[in-house]
């Protein structure tokens, strides 16, 4: 069954208020007209520090993945740091692995998973600014997202400016018309995905765990 996107969230992942993904997003806002805003520092979520099998999360990655399901397609925005997109991202996604997959119920499919959605980045580098597009691409594919490619606007220190709304209009005009079709859920397998089932890989988890734990404890 065909869905009509009317709820495009844009995903802030920068750890501060200032940054120029955040400044970004407010200028493309005046022609995609987001449903909200979700913002990464507003949930302070601690560097991944676990993979217990029981879905034990802070609190903090629960409230962020309940803010990402209200959605149907997204833009996320994401800085790139030498070469690779930055480290709260990938912090931020590594949780949502961990809650989903280690979750006791199991086979709960990823917030994101499904859904339309584009990657854009804002630089200050005049060409430089999307040489983490290959990762970007190949991450979120990974959480079986229906992902639609990535947008890097270079020149940020004299373009990403109050009012001069030029500077993403093409490029969030395509976007909106893009995301704001009719969609059909798919279920995007990629070649990456294990062959073995969420049970099993629980097992193994509590096996492997055992084994170390019995030597700690001696």
């Amino acid at each position: 069954m065909e869905k009509l996107v009317n709820k495009i969230v844009a995903v802030n992942f920068s750890n501060s208020p200032k940054s120029m993904q955040a400044r970004g997003l407010q200028l493309m806002d005046k022609f995609i007209g987001f449903h909200k805003y979700v913002n990464l520092i507003d949930f302070d979520i601690p560097v991944l520090d676990s993979n217990v099998a029981d879905g034990s999360v802070p609190e903090s990655v629960i409230k962020f993945d309940k803010a990402l399901i209200d959605a149907d397609a997204y833009v996320f925005a994401v800085s790139e740091m030498m070469g690779g997109y930055c480290g709260t991202f990938k912090n931020a996604m590594d949780w949502l692995v961990v809650k989903t997959n280690f979750d006791k119920r199991l086979d709960i499919p990823y917030s994101i998973s499904h859904k339309p959605m584009y990657s854009i980045t804002f630089s200050p580098s005049y060409t430089n600014g999307g040489r983490h597009s290959d990762m970007m691409r190949d991450l979120l594919k990974q959480f079986n997202t229906d992902y639609r490619g990535h947008i890097v606007f270079n020149h940020g220190w004299d373009k990403c400016v109050p009012g001069n709304f030029e500077y993403v209009k093409t490029e969030s005009e395509a976007i909106y018309s893009d995301l704001s079709q009719p969609y059909e859920k798919k279920n995007m397998i990629t070649e990456h995905t294990d062959v073995r089932t969420m049970c099993e890989w629980l097992h193994l988890y509590e096996e492997w765990d055992k084994k170390w734990t019995t030597i700690e404890k001696s």
